[in-house]
């Protein structure tokens, strides 16, 4: 594709996030067919912008994640990119000359940087000898633009320090979102299994009917068999036989109800273990954003501190200059007590002891505008620094009221459980009922059957044995046509069974499979953390780096300031044997 880059999850820290240029990244999938149009508008772009843009392209199928922690939810969606924040987002079909203008606003924006590496013209030099050798001054040793540009860097070190703050911020805010979209996912699925349990509900409930009317159709038939084993011994085998099917099928159907609520139980289990899956990742989140606020505001105390200690420094070398300007300006006196002797004093000497004087004067100008420069600054800097705390506050505020609120909808939850579990015990209570009620049915039957055999040995004494032959036919057929029908509805009611079965398995293997999901999202999540971590940990170690060149730079100060105050020493030495002559 030419100027136009490839862009995944795992370089978009590197290539977007860590870029020093603006970054135009357009997130896009082969099947969209809007991308395939705005393709060509990206590629212009990036060969316009060579150099000075980076332009490149994101796969949603195959990088979601990166595409999910910005919101991108339509395609084409195209992200300006500045500094590691969002500049501009454009959605949809976009033409060139807008995205141009975007494009330079950002490059128009960018700041030009300052030099560290400048230092005092004078620093580790070697002392002049004597007097006579010292340098002439010159505009380069009044320049003050290395100590400018190294509090200028400090002040943009704190800009970015804020924009990092508020990127962080921003990111904060975007977690916690997805966390929120996250819990209406879960609100779903289980409003979702809420209804499912309902629908199950309903047909235990039809299947209690059905029972009811298979109970009132066994006590029709146990009815019927008795006036059929009124005339035939042989009827009462058949009868036995049968009450034997009808029972075994109450003992299935009782077996498959012990199964589906085994089965409730399970995934009611399994939500409950979701659930503290995301209450834990929850609190650990809301633990490492703490500690990073936290580590933001160590670091810009220690920047604080760096440009008090500066101020600290220069306000002692004045001290010290203003020290040898009253030796100075002492011995000046003396010399003008002595102006009756003062042809015997070298003109060259006089003419180096005012050239001094005057430098001492131009240093003094120059300390004072350094302090009150340096003085602005450090108000600025406190000024920005007080925002930025006063904003963190209100950023925690908001972040406890909104935990207060995730633990009252926790709690919510919790009690919707329970009504639940309360609900789903009221529904086992109902089965073991019925399974007394079944109980005593087949007491009943019991029962019946004794009774039909006394009424059988009584029929035989009375009728004789042709007029039972016919209707002991019609009795065989009669049960062969209930027992085929009996059969068919068994066959349909264990289909039945094998559908919910089904649709049971398939649940749980939907829930297992969001519950992968979470946990993998939970540890994509860690693994950022750890990353912006260690990019902290980077940052406060070139801040550490900073610090020790200041400290380098005072004892370079140090160092020159007694240097000159040998330099003053020696002159006043040989004014003093000039004027002793």
């Amino acid at each position: 594709m030419g100027n136009v880059a490839d862009f995944t999850d795992q370089n978009f820290e590197s290539e977007v996030i860590s870029s020093s240029e603006p970054v135009l990244v357009d997130f896009w999938a082969p099947w969209c067919g809007p991308c395939r149009m705005i393709a060509p508008v990206v590629e212009e772009l990036a060969a316009d912008n060579a150099g000075s843009v980076k332009i490149g392209k994101l796969n949603v199928d195959d990088s979601p994640s990166s595409a999910a922690a910005y919101g991108v939810s339509s395609i084409p969606t195209l992200i300006l990119f500045k500094g590691g924040e969002v500049v501009n987002t454009f959605v949809g079909l976009k033409d060139k000359r807008e995205l141009q203008q975007a494009i330079d606003s950002a490059k128009a924006s960018m700041p030009s940087g300052a030099r560290i590496d400048a230092a005092h013209p004078i620093v580790g030099q070697e002392p002049p000898a004597t007097p006579d050798a010292l340098p002439a001054p010159s505009p380069a040793a009044e320049d003050v633009a290395p100590a400018e540009e190294f509090y200028e860097q400090l002040r943009l070190q704190a800009e970015q320090l804020g924009g990092e703050l508020q990127r962080r911020r921003d990111q904060l805010d975007r977690r916690e979102s997805r966390l929120n979209a996250r819990d209406a996912e879960l609100d779903n699925e289980a409003r979702g299994l809420r209804m499912w349990l309902v629908e199950r509900q309903q047909e235990l409930d039809e299947h209690e009917k059905d029972l009811i009317r298979r109970e009132r159709a066994i006590e029709d038939r146990k009815s019927q068999i008795a006036a059929a084993e009124a005339f035939q011994e042989s009827s009462h085998t058949e009868a036995q036989r049968y009450a034997q099917k009808q029972q075994a099928l109450h003992d299935q159907r009782q077996a498959e109800l012990d199964r589906q609520q085994h089965e409730l139980a399970r995934r009611a289990a399994a939500l409950d273990a979701a659930t503290d899956e995301l209450n834990s990742a929850r609190e650990q989140f809301q633990n490492t954003k703490t500690h990073e606020l936290q580590q933001i505001e160590a670091r810009r105390e220690s920047s604080l501190q760096m440009v008090r200690l500066g101020l600290e420094g220069l306000e002692r070398r004045r001290q010290a200059v203003e020290q040898q300007a009253a030796e100075v300006e002492g011995l000046r006196k003396r010399l003008l007590a002595e102006e009756p002797n003062r042809s015997n004093v070298p003109s060259g000497r006089l003419l180096d002891l005012e050239r001094r004087e005057r430098l001492v004067e131009v240093g003094f100008e120059l300390i004072d505008k350094r302090r009150e420069a340096l003085s602005d600054l450090e108000q600025q800097l406190k000024d920005r620094a007080d925002a930025q705390l006063r904003q963190l506050r209100l950023d925690r505020q908001q972040l406890l009221k909104q935990e207060k609120q995730l633990e009252l909808r926790r709690e919510q939850m919790q009690e919707k459980f329970q009504k639940r579990d309360s609900e789903l015990e009221a529904r086992q209570a109902a089965l073991d009922q019925l399974r007394e009620t079944l109980t005593r049915s087949q007491r009943e039957s019991l029962e019946l059957r004794l009774a039909t055999e006394e009424l059988w040995n009584q029929l035989i004494t009375k009728f004789p044995a042709p007029a039972l032959t016919a209707s002991l036919g019609n009795i065989r057929a009669q049960l062969a046509d209930h027992d085929r029908q009996v059969r068919q509805e068994l066959l349909e009611h264990r289909q039945k069974l094998e559908v919910l079965r089904d649709q049971l398995v398939e649940q749980h293997a939907r829930l297992d499979h969001k519950k992968r999901e979470h946990q993998a999202w939970v540890e994509r999540r860690t693994q950022e953390l750890d990353q912006r971590t260690q990019s902290l940990t980077a940052r406060q170690f070139k801040l550490e780096e900073q610090q020790r060149a200041i400290e380098h730079l005072q004892h370079d100060w140090s160092c020159e300031r007694l240097a000159l105050q040998d330099q003053v020493q020696s002159l006043i030495r040989q004014a003093r044997e000039t004027a002793a002559k």
